[in-house]
């Protein structure tokens, strides 16, 4: 079991592995080139990357050869957008032009502009917005960083979060390798490809996942930015992950992810398919979210050696709160101090567990001598007294704990968990 203290020693020695890596590590090739491309965004975390020549090619006729090649319908009226691919504008919404370029962001190119030309490393897109908004998905990665390169054989995951994507989106069988917590589908596991390093096992180097002569690497931001520089210098094409705060940072990774392995069609069957499952699942169970619905929480994490509390500003707030329960910490982020949390007064506490604690009782371990929480008292100061716990554990915990296509599972588990 890691405790916090050493997940914080490791993340130090990792940083410092990082840093020595880059300065070691030998380089050969250069930087990745980007594809050259229209991107085509349906304003709902969908939508398709199309490749066709832009550079030195004029807006409209690169939009129209993408459109051609893709066998999508484009209709226009009083030279605006009406509607692409049967799909019109939606009320406040709007079908636009838009240009990406990297240090500029997103530029909006009225009508009249749509003969100007495209210059290298500009992304020209057909997007559905809502009225100031620029378009959702992604032409760089969490780093910057070009995503589009084509199709990817050859893919080596620096998280578990990857893995899940990765293989959700139709990867499995170009993985060659993955980090230790890697450990789903299970066929990551019993195929040999997660492997005994990790952020905070053994910390992967330049040289190790090179040694997989990946075409393709996928780590997570904050994570794994110095790695991913070293290996994009020697050429080896990268994407960061975005950090995800809510269930739509989840979406829009899916959907870059998918798009970076030319994978896209997959992405939006993935993205549509979680969107629909939640639909169903609160409206299946709208009788138990009722019984949910502003009740004061106290969202958990943890195992038998530490304990954190879940505030705002984080995903597996943003899907909890979708069941209506209130959550007590008015914080951002992940809460440490054992004593602040034991001053809140829920009516639920939900303990999501790090690991498979055997069916132990979670009571026990928050109220044991040298736990992080001495117990949890309620208003009156009686232990547990009127306070409902919701406890998952194993395949469950990972489900919460990974900002990946599993998280309406999760939310389905707690649900259950919640009816008993």
């Amino acid at each position: 079991m890691v405790t916090k203290t050493m997940m914080a020693a490791i993340a130090i020695a990792v940083m410092v592995v990082a840093v020595s890596v880059t300065a070691y590590f030998v380089l050969q090739k250069g930087e990745p080139q980007s594809e050259e491309g229209v991107l085509l965004d349906f304003g709902d975390y969908t939508g398709y990357w199309m490749p066709v020549e832009t550079e030195g090619v004029e807006l409209d006729d690169a939009v129209s050869a993408a459109f051609e090649k893709k066998d999508i319908k484009i209709t226009y009226s009083d030279d605006f957008i009406t509607s692409v691919d049967g799909i019109s504008a939606r009320t406040g919404e709007s079908w636009g032009l838009w240009t990406f370029s990297v240090g500029s962001g997103w530029k909006k190119i009225p009508y009249s502009e749509s003969s100007m030309t495209l210059s290298k490393g500009t992304y020209p897109a057909v997007a559905l917005t809502a009225a100031g908004n620029e378009p959702l998905l992604p032409c760089v990665d969490a780093m910057g960083k070009d995503v589009f390169n084509g199709t990817s054989e050859k893919i080596v995951s620096l998280s578990a979060v990857g893995t899940e994507i990765l293989c959700k989106t139709g990867k499995l069988d170009s993985l060659v390798a993955a980090d230790a917590y890697s450990n789903y589908p299970a066929e990551v596991v019993t195929r040999g490809i997660s492997k005994e390093w990790g952020f905070y096992q053994t910390p992967p180097t330049a040289e190790i996942v090179s040694s997989y002569d990946p075409d393709l690497v996928v780590g997570e931001k904050d994570n794994h930015d110095a790695l991913l520089n070293s290996l994009r210098s020697s050429g080896i094409r990268c994407i960061s992950l975005y950090k995800a705060f809510t269930l739509e940072d989840v979406y829009r990774n899916i959907w870059m992810t998918g798009a970076a392995t030319g994978n896209d069609a997959k992405a939006n069957e993935t993205i549509n398919g979680m969107k629909g499952d939640l639909e169903e699942l609160l409206r299946d169970h709208s009788a138990a979210i009722a019984g949910l619905d502003g009740k004061k929480t106290v969202i958990l994490f943890g195992g038998e050696w530490y304990v954190a509390g879940i505030g705002q500003d984080t995903f597996i707030n943003d899907i909890i709160s979708r069941l209506g329960v209130v959550n007590m910490f008015p914080d951002s982020g992940w809460i440490m101090d054992k004593e602040y949390m034991t001053t809140m007064t829920p009516e639920i506490v939900i303990f999501i567990a790090d690991e498979d604690l055997g069916g132990a009782d979670i009571k026990t371990i928050l109220g044991q001598t040298g736990s992080h929480l001495p117990g949890w008292p309620n208003a009156t100061g009686d232990t547990w007294k009127g306070v409902e716990l919701i406890t998952l554990y194993g395949e469950d915990g990972d489900k919460f704990l990974r900002a990946g296509p599993r998280i309406v599972e999760a939310l389905a588990a707690l649900l259950e968990e919640a009816s008993k």
